[in-house]
Formats: structure tokens, C-alpha cells, sequence
């Protein structure tokens, strides 16, 4: 039998999917427009093609600028 890949995921999953980011930075990402989400019942779901989309946006942006040849510290 084949797996589904689901259409929607809880926060916990959606944090896990984007490398296990804070949830602070999840809230922000969704609170931003972002991640698409809606809730059902309680429940918050954020669909995974704003997830993809998110990652696809990130890895077409630029570079961060480097300093001296060495990248910027965080």
C-alpha cells in the first residue's frame, strides 16, 4: 500500500518539516502570511504547499552578504 503524503500538518509537524525552527518563528512565518493555516475546531492545520513554497522562496533569495570573505555571525 502506498502512503499519502497529507495536505495538512499540526505546528509540531510544520516546526519539524522546516528543521525544527522555534515556534516563535513558526507563529511568525504563519502570522506574517508566510505559511497558510487555518484551524478546525481548535486545532491549528498549516498546509504543506505553503511549507514547500516557504523553503522554494528561501532557497531562491539571496545570499547573506559576506564580511572579509567569511560569513555574517548570527
Amino acid at each position: 500500500m502506498t502512503e499519502i503524503e497529507p495536505l495538512v500538518v499540526r505546528p509540531t509537524v510544520a516546526r519539524k518539516m522546516l528543521g525544527g525552527c522555534a515556534t516563535a518563528t513558526l507563529w511568525k512565518l504563519i502570522n506574517g502570511g508566510q505559511l497558510e493555516s487555518y484551524t478546525e475546531g481548535t486545532a491549528r492545520m498549516i498546509t504543506v504547499a505553503s511549507i514547500k513554497a516557504y523553503i522554494t522562496r528561501r532557497l531562491a533569495a539571496p545570499a547573506p552578504s559576506l564580511r572579509n570573505g567569511q560569513p555574517r555571525r548570527s
